[in-house]
This record gives C-alpha cells, structure tokens and sequence, in this order.
C-alpha cells in the first residue's frame, strides 16, 4: 500500500560551513511532529582540505563534480540507516538535502546575490531509492531574495508558543536568529559569526577543528578595545533582511580589523571571539522574554554563559523543547522536503527580502532502485 505524503516520513540532510560532517534526521510530521532517529557522518580530514579549498573559489569544472559526488556518497551514508530504521525506502517521502555551500553572497546595490550549493542529487537518489528534494535557495533568490536564512519557517512551526515572545539563536558557522511572537515571525536574518570564526582561529593555533566547551577561551581574558574594533563593522548595524558566511567573516577579516593580533596570546582572542558572537547574539535577542539555542555553538560552555551574561535573559536549548540541538537544520531540512511534496511555500519574505513566498527547491523521482 502506497503512503501518502502526510503520513510518510521525511529525511533532513545538512552539511554546514564547519565543514564537521553530515546531519541525517529522519522525522515524522502527522500526526504529531517527531524526530524518530538521527545520524551523524563525519567528514574525513582528506574530505575537510578538499571542500576547504573549494571555499576559496578557485576550482575547475571536474573539482565541481567530484565533489558534489562526494557529498552524495556521504549524505548516501549518513542515509541509509535512516531508511532501514523506516521500513526501506518506500515509507519515506523525500530526502530534503541542501547540499554544501562553497559560496553565498547577499545582493548589494552593485552585485546579484548568489548562493552555490553543491551535490550531485541525481547520484542520492539513484543510491537511495528515495525522492530527492534539494536546490532550496534559488527559488528565493529568484524572487529578489538572499536564499537565507531559510530555517525561521521550520523553527515558527516546531517553537513557536502562544503569547511568548521567543528568539531561537541557531549557532552554526554563522549564527542566525528567528524571532517569535507565538507562531509568527517577527523578524529572522543572520546575526554574524557563530563558530566560524572561534574553529578557525583554534585550527590556526591548536590544530583542532573546535575549542572544546570553550576550554581554551576560558584562559584568556576577552579584551574590549579589540571587541569594539570588532563590533564597529558595518555588517552589525545593517538593517534586516541580511545574511552572510565565512566568505564574509574570516581570518582575513580579523587580521584587518586587529592588525597586530599575531602578536597577542591567542588565548585573549579567542575569549574576545566569544564575547563578540555572544555580544551579537545578545543584542539581537532583546526584544524577546527567553533564548532557545540550537547548532554546535550550543554545547559550548563558555559561549552559553557569556550569552546568558550579556543578555540577561533565560537561555535554554532546543534539547528542552525535545529537539537534539545538532539536528535543528536538519529536521528543517525535512520539514521544507515536506512542504514542497505538499504544494506549501516555505520560505518568509519578511526574512530574506524576496517578492513573495515561493515553493521551495527541485524535484528528482526515483522511488526504488528496484524499479530500475
């Protein structure tokens, strides 16, 4: 018997800026929203240099393709437990999988916006058996949008509580916000650096991919002069809507903005990198009454306290409310899966600029590989 979209289950994929690995939700959504299993699939170091120099821009055509192939091998694995778990493919509805950014540039007054996503999707869903709904962001873009953020939808609907004015804080390589009135959105865009910033300086020094629950911050001192440098750039004051990435916020960007930083213990930056994504976050939060985090950032110690400090708000994550933090985007990733198989637009004007809302993302077919 074949399952309707309202009763099938929906897989997330995501694979964000840190460039850690793949996040794999399998969720359910009727009758009651669920996450029924979750699965994790590192990135190899090898993997991590390859993708890392595709970030920098600079790569041939054949670069492209071998790495949207090796992203779907990986999201193929971080799939495939999932689709046992479920029954075989034909109990899931579609595989939303948003694919590696290696570039996103919001719109200016002098250039368009541009957001690239790579992965070979056609390969997924041959190796998969499942749908594959992927290429979420131009849609958005098309309309005049940024294509991001694009979780304010999700995180309305799974969050969102009447008369409780809420900002969910997604700590990723960037962090974004999606403020809350009941199970409206108020307003969402990206905040600024997250992680992005606090990994690359740790690799840079400890040869770590992250500082352990902020470990290594505590041993330093945050130093404000170089925090007002920090927080004087123009991308904080910028009215919404508005989003960004490590193409943005680098250690090229740092060097420029504390050009004697090489000299300094390096343990006084990275407590100054806390206190600038916690300061930032801060600030964003306070029209709200409480903080939901979300993302890796949220299972550091050091940066939930500053956040709690500077804030002087309730912080809880999203654990509390029955949601792994580290599953957030991609949970998200299924929910929009969802609503494109049910003609819904998912996308909020009011976040990333665009015209109007839009269904969101592309379509392969493939229900089986045995009917191949």
């Amino acid at each position: 018997m074949t399952s309707t979209h309202d009763d099938r289950l929906f897989i997330g994929l995501m694979s964000g800026t840190s460039l850690d690995g793949v996040d794999a939700a399998l969720v359910r959504f009727t009758p009651h929203k669920r996450v029924l299993a979750t699965n994790y699939r590192p990135f190899s170091e090898h993997e991590r240099a390859q993708l890392r120099q595709l970030l920098k821009g600079a790569y041939l055509p054949v670069q492209w393709v071998e790495a949207g192939r090796l992203i779907a091998r990986r999201y193929t694995e971080a799939c495939l437990p999932l689709i046992k778990k479920a029954g075989g493919p034909e109990h899931i509805g579609a595989i939303g999988a948003h694919g590696q950014t290696l570039f996103h540039q919001p719109a200016t007054k002098t250039t368009p916006a541009i957001t690239v996503q790579c992965l070979d999707a056609f390969w997924l869903a041959e190796h998969t058996g499942v749908d594959v709904i992927f290429d979420f962001r131009q849609a958005d873009v098309a309309a005049g949008g940024q294509g991001a953020p694009l979780v304010p939808p999700f995180h309305a609907d799974w969050f969102g509580q009447p008369e409780q004015l809420q900002a969910v804080i997604n700590i990723g390589g960037i962090a974004n916000i999606t403020l809350l009135n009941g199970h409206e959105i108020v307003c969402g865009y990206d905040i600024g650096p997250g992680n992005t910033l606090l990994d690359q300086w740790c690799q840079r020094h400890l040869g770590q991919p992250f500082d352990c629950d902020g470990q290594w911050a505590d041993l330093g001192d945050c130093q404000n002069d170089w925090l007002d440098r920090l927080l004087a750039d123009p991308y904080f004051s910028a009215p919404p809507p508005k989003s960004t990435g490590p193409e943005y916020f680098n250690l090229t960007w740092l060097a420029q903005k504390l050009p004697d930083i090489e000299t300094r213990p390096p343990e006084d930056v990275q407590a100054t990198l806390v206190a600038l994504t916690a300061e930032t976050i801060a600030r964003a939060s306070q029209p709200a009454t409480r903080i939901i985090l979300c993302g890796g950032g949220a299972h550091n110690a050091a940066l939930r306290h500053e956040i709690r400090t500077r804030s002087q708000l309730p912080v809880v994550d999203s654990n509390d409310l029955g949601l792994d933090p580290d599953y957030v985007e991609a949970a998200a990733f299924a929910w929009l899966a969802y609503q494109y198989l049910l003609d819904q637009p998912a996308n909020a004007p009011q976040v990333t600029g665009a015209q109007g809302t839009r269904i969101l993302g592309a379509h392969i077919k493939r229900r089986s590989l045995l009917q191949g």
